[in-house]
């Protein structure tokens, strides 16, 4: 899994084969600590789809910023052109969080 800084944030997102969901995140926050058991294998399951990336919000104030963080763990879906398809906080079972990401990136490329 990729982490992901402010100074290389764009170049990783476009330069990217498939859609990139970054996982905004702090350490100090239990649900996000939680979630990273979880990142595997929503990774597994979103093979070839997607990849997924992580911001630590503390560090990276500025993307947080940029991308509107109200609170965390917060998702945001880029298509590699830069593009962001959908931004939500993950709940749920890993099925239910992987059905979201692949449909909000197949209903971008039905529309694009």
């Amino acid at each position: 899994m990729k982490q992901l800084t402010s100074d290389k944030f764009i170049q990783e997102i476009t330069n990217a084969e498939l859609p990139t969901v970054v996982d905004f995140w702090a350490t100090w926050c239990p649900p996000c600590v939680r979630l990273n058991d979880m990142l595997p294998m929503l990774s597994d399951k979103l093979n070839q789809v997607a990849e997924i990336a992580k911001v630590d919000i503390d560090a990276n104030q500025d993307l947080a910023d940029k991308y509107n963080i109200k609170s965390i763990p917060t998702f945001i879906i880029f298509m590699p052109n830069g593009q962001v398809v959908d931004a939500f906080n993950p709940s749920g079972t890993t099925t239910a969080i992987a059905d979201r990401i692949i449909n909000a990136i197949e209903n971008y490329n039905k529309i694009n």
